[in-house]
């Protein structure tokens, strides 16, 4: 998900992939607006 703004920021490269790794994120809601345009895509399920 993050792929572009790492390259951008940090000026890194990608060499590979690492098969078998995982990560997991959890996002935790209320009924209030949330703000943040990130959190907002998230929370819709909408892929980058």
């Amino acid at each position: 998900m993050v792929h572009d703004e790492l390259i951008d920021r940090y000026g890194v490269r990608r060499i590979g992939d690492c098969a078998g790794v995982e990560e997991h994120f959890w996002a935790i809601g209320s009924e209030k607006k949330v703000a943040h345009p990130l959190v907002q895509r998230l929370l819709s399920g909408q892929p980058r």
